[in-house]
């Protein structure tokens, strides 16, 4: 049905004559909100939903507050959506040979599990002049 109505209109406006054409282009030119009125509005509707953050009187309020309030944020933004066995499974860190360097530096290659069955492999490096370095890697270990 509406496929037949597109066509409908398609083949009138062929028809048109070129002023006829050009008041239709005009009139289809001419924005339909001001510059700024979507951007406000958005903002407007947004403002509304946001609840209003009541400051606590005490510091073992604010603390009971604040342990609700991350609480709240994991659940409903950060882990929305995503598997609880992504966030609360142990991830495990599997260590693998030491290697010693001429130089001094000890690197020691591990995996991490950074997802249920996901393993990053990296290399830990130790110097005596430098402090301790990850360095991600695409070699399997």
């Amino acid at each position: 049905m509406l496929s037949e109505i597109g066509l409908m209109i398609l083949s009138s406006l062929c028809v048109l004559s070129s002023h006829e054409r050009s008041i239709i282009d005009d009139w289809l030119g001419q924005p339909v909100l001001a510059s700024n009125e979507a951007q406000g509005e958005i903002r407007r509707f947004i403002k509304r939903r946001i609840p209003t953050l009541e400051l606590p009187a005490t510091v073992s309020e604010w603390q009971r507050k604040s342990e609700n309030l991350r609480r709240e944020l994991l659940e409903k933004v950060v882990y929305l959506g995503v598997p609880a066995e992504w966030f609360e499974d142990e991830l495990q860190v599997v260590f693998g040979d030491v290697i010693e360097t001429d130089n001094g530096y000890l690197i020691r290659k591990l995996r991490y599990e950074a997802l249920p069955g996901l393993w990053i492999p990296a290399l830990l490096s130790n110097s005596p002049l430098a402090p301790l370095c990850v360095r991600a890697s695409s070699a399997i270990l």
